[in-house]
């Protein structure tokens, strides 16, 4: 009887990463069965650094920063909070919303575009790629969630989040 092995991310469920080793075996007949033992089970936990800004609760009408409720567009980084920053959608995005990114020197920018993921246009990405700053667009309640784990892991981040007006 032969043995093969091989590992790989099986599933990632609401805060636990379920890792699985699969192990397949080619009985006597010459084919190849497939047995998985049980996951091993890794619980992640949403607790950020003392000290450091998180988003800590959002619904439709605003986010909550370290317990504080916010209901304009901000930008958060782990030491800094900017609020009531300008643009009330991403359709009002201009080059000095970006600006005040690209100022903030820091190497990963999350851009939540509010209760949808929209692309702005590349020329007002511009600013950031040509600092080496990698930019995610996404919607603002994934760009909350991304911004969490990112600090928890001690990186350095900017979300810059479009809440409506």
């Amino acid at each position: 009887m032969k043995i093969r092995h091989c590992q790989g991310l099986a599933s990632i469920i609401t805060h636990r990463t379920v890792l699985q080793r699969c192990h397949y075996r080619t009985n006597t007949h010459g084919r190849t069965d497939k047995q998985l033992p049980r996951p091993r089970l890794m619980k992640l936990h949403s607790t950020s650094p003392t000290g450091l800004l998180a988003v800590t609760a959002y619904d439709a009408a605003g986010i909550v920063v370290n317990g504080r409720r916010l209901e304009r567009s901000f930008i958060i980084t782990p030491h800094r909070l900017i609020e009531d920053w300008a643009p009330t959608s991403w359709q009002v995005l201009c080059a000095s919303d970006m600006a005040i990114l690209a100022s903030l020197n820091c190497p990963v920018v999350l851009l939540g575009t509010g209760a949808q993921q929209h692309f702005p246009p590349p020329a007002l990405l511009r600013p950031l790629l040509a600092q080496r700053v990698g930019v995610e667009v996404m919607d603002s309640f994934a760009a909350c969630r991304t911004y969490n784990i990112l600090v928890a892991e001690g990186r350095d981040v900017a979300a810059a989040l479009i809440l409506g007006a």
